[in-house]
């Protein structure tokens, strides 16, 4: 469930809402049931969020050029983070998503 979890987010490529709502309603309906799962779900909110600000950041500064390569990077990282915090969750570990703000501890 973790890994499914890590990999909702990419939903959001596919249905814009679902990338967000999908892994917290993961969250919110699995943390009590299955050990693990809120550590997970805490650090794909943490990352989500932060991916959100540095888009945010990386929008206003696209005029003068830092922008672009900002949302560049946070559209790297979208995808592949949240990947490889799948095949981490899967194989039974922990991703401690890097750059990463921890708003929920």
């Amino acid at each position: 469930m973790a890994m499914l979890l890590h990999f909702s987010q990419l939903l959001g490529y596919v249905v814009p809402i679902a990338g967000w709502a999908v892994p917290i309603v993961l969250w919110q309906v699995y943390k009590d049931k299955l050990p693990g799962i809120d550590q997970h779900g805490k650090a794909v909110v943490n990352f989500m969020i932060t991916m959100l600000l540095l888009g945010f950041v990386g929008g206003l500064t696209v005029c003068f050029g830092v922008g672009i390569i900002v949302l560049i990077l946070v559209a790297i990282f979208g995808v592949v983070c949240p990947i490889l915090a799948g095949i981490r969750a899967n194989e039974g570990g922990f991703y401690q998503y890097p750059l990463t703000i921890q708003f929920l501890k």
